[in-house]
């Protein structure tokens, strides 16, 4: 299971932000978002700093609001949203990055009068990351990130591993972990109502399963 930090503004991207934490949980994956702090753009600035160190992988999503800029400790005058991304390079954490496309429908209450640092931060992003086709919708976002997050568990040669995104993965560990934790998976859906007893899975070990190769 990987930590995944997401990042956005937050009323306009509010419905893209629960798809993208409903992808994580069913991928089996952490997120860890400002809904967990207070539902508004201004959140603790330190306290999402330090989660986004924390973190096995950043997922930033933006729109065309630039968001609250702090103004404490921020002579550049960056947007908190714009400090996280920065905090998760800082940090050498994989960036995934999520842009609304340009002909998408969006609200105009949601769009910035000013898109000068927007766009600026758009592009800046574009140029850095290849986050391939921008979104259209929050179903489309949703398909974009497991997509993403899959093909990055794949680059690391071995998916996710229980302590999060790793490029080194020992196999057999991992099967001798899950076998010590569980055991037995008990499969009680698959069993028909008539039954007194439900089925059983067990789990082979990494060195029973030498015996299959």
């Amino acid at each position: 299971m990987a930590k995944v930090y997401v990042s956005s503004t937050y009323a306009d991207l509010q419905e893209c932000r629960e798809q993208v934490r409903l992808v994580l949980r069913r991928m089996g994956h952490e997120d860890v978002a400002m809904e967990y702090y207070v539902s508004e753009d201004q959140r603790p600035v330190d306290k999402c700093l330090d989660d986004i160190a924390a973190c096995d992988l950043y997922v930033g999503i933006f729109a065309w609001r630039y968001g609250w800029m702090p103004p404490a400790k921020n002579p550049e005058g960056y947007s908190i949203t714009e400090m996280e991304y920065r905090q998760a390079v800082k940090s050498n954490k994989p960036c995934l990055i999520f842009l609304l496309s340009e002909d998408a429908p969006w609200p105009p209450k949601f769009i910035d009068k000013d898109r000068t640092r927007i766009e600026q931060l758009r592009h800046d992003l574009s140029a850095q990351h290849a986050s391939g086709p921008h979104f259209q919708s929050r179903d489309d976002l949703g398909r974009l990130v497991a997509e993403a997050i899959h093909h990055l568990g794949e680059q690391a040669r071995g998916d996710v591993s229980p302590h999060g995104l790793s490029p080194t993965f020992d196999l057999p560990a991992y099967y001798d972990a899950l076998t010590k934790r569980y055991q037995r998976l008990d499969l009680d859906a698959l069993t028909p109502p008539q039954k007194e007893e439900y089925l059983q899975l067990q789990l082979i070990t990494s060195r029973r399963l030498k015996t299959y190769r």
